[in-house]
């Protein structure tokens, strides 16, 4: 069984973690997407249930499907409430999570598997990673890239970084810091420096 590095990806809403994710992918690492995790399990019979004793029927459409936008509105209203969402959903992706660098270990295609968790540092899943990078980006670039792509105005960016770790804190815990406001190829040639000073690779 190889040893595989794992890498957790950190940074404040619309930094581009997923972009940067996609860039070590291209240097061979395998991604988790934890953030998909949760939306697949949200389809599940027994998550379904838990959320709809927790949070009622009106977080469901019509279909009895679990409507993520009503949700999130609970969720992102008070802490107690992703709390009790965090204690629904953690477990099965941690499985999920410790499943996925299990099978990098034993099939030995990748020397490392990288994390993107949207909340890696509050639900504590900084526990499974060897590093953690923090993807920084100014912030009106961020704001600029959540209205594009979630319609979300600055006031709802912000309610919802309320529910984060500072940034200063997440480049605090962070190994290294990736400056992602600048271009694709800038950002790329951070990732590629990270990646050769983690397996000790020269340029």
């Amino acid at each position: 069984m190889s040893r595989v590095t794992v890498i957790g990806l950190t940074g404040g809403i619309g930094s581009g973690k997923s972009t940067v994710a996609a860039m070590f992918a291209r240097l061979g690492a395998v991604v988790v997407d934890a953030d998909e995790m949760c939306h697949h399990l949200l389809f599940h019979d027994e998550i379904k249930e838990r959320v709809r004793r927790r949070f009622g029927p009106g977080v469901f459409s019509h279909d009895g499907e679990i409507d993520r936008r009503a949700l999130a509105g609970l969720v992102f209203k008070n802490r107690k409430n992703l709390k009790a969402l965090t204690k629904i959903l953690h477990p099965p992706v941690v499985k999920e999570v410790r499943t996925a660098v299990r099978n990098a270990r034993k099939e030995g295609r990748t020397r490392a598997v990288v994390l993107d968790v949207v909340l890696l540092l509050e639900s504590n899943m900084e526990r499974l990673c060897n590093v953690l990078v923090f993807v920084e980006t100014n912030r009106r670039v961020r704001a600029k890239r959540v209205k594009e792509k979630r319609g979300w105005d600055s006031d709802e960016m912000e309610r919802r970084e309320k529910f984060q770790k500072s940034i200063n804190k997440k480049i605090q815990m962070a190994d290294y810091v990736i400056n992602n406001s600048l271009s694709k190829r800038e950002t790329f040639d951070q990732v590629r420096h990270i990646w050769h000073e983690i397996f000790h690779e020269s340029t």
